[in-house]
């Protein structure tokens, strides 16, 4: 799942109303939800319609977007027996877990 969706899922706001909250076109929003370069191709418009929506500063959404892509970046180390150091994480309920085979 892309980083932006997520974010809009953990603070149970939809598309439909960040968009309607904001003025932002539905597509615009949707082009940022299915980019591949997560965060790093979101424009200043994107990130100011989510604030408005969710009654946040743009900063602050920023922020929140920079960590939970850092801690999806974080979980998706790969465990392999063949090369030592190189683990698994698992998240539980947001805690992350190392897990060895």
């Amino acid at each position: 799942m892309n980083v932006i969706q997520q974010y809009l899922d953990q603070n149970n706001v939809t598309r439909y109303k960040v968009s309607k909250l904001s003025g932002l076109g539905q597509t615009t929003l949707k082009a940022a939800v299915d980019s591949k370069n997560g965060i790093d191709g979101l424009t200043g418009k994107v990130i100011k319609a989510i604030a408005v929506a969710l009654d946040k500063t743009p900063g602050t959404v920023l922020d929140e977007l920079v960590q939970l892509e850092k801690n999806k970046k974080v979980a998706n180390y790969k465990f392999n027996p063949n090369k030592p150091g190189i683990f698994q994480w698992q998240s539980v309920d947001d805690v992350f877990l190392m897990v060895v085979d």
